[in-house]
């Protein structure tokens, strides 16, 4: 995935499809369920502080682009469950 990342980003900006699958992938589906979030951490944690810094920005463009108060949210929820956070 982060060797694609990059591309997945550029890609988002102009195509709905890989911008809904984008958004699934970098947003902890469920809380609740700790091997979930284990897989995500899994998957993220070894990303560089600036590949986390590139994907939190651009959670932010999308976020702050979006004109769907449900969208918003779901970038906003992808911002506050990982990627807002201090790296743990």
């Amino acid at each position: 995935m982060t060797y694609y990342l990059p591309a997945y980003l550029n890609a988002a900006l102009v195509d709905l499809d890989v911008r809904d699958f984008l958004l699934s992938s970098l947003t902890i589906s469920d809380e609740a369920q700790p091997d979930l979030r284990s897989f995500f951490l899994r998957r993220f944690d070894r990303l560089s502080p600036l590949q986390r810094s590139a994907i939190r920005m651009f959670l932010i463009h999308m976020r702050d682009a979006s004109t769907s108060p449900i969208s918003k949210q779901s970038w906003s929820q992808a911002l506050e469950t990982y990627w807002d956070l201090p790296a743990e």
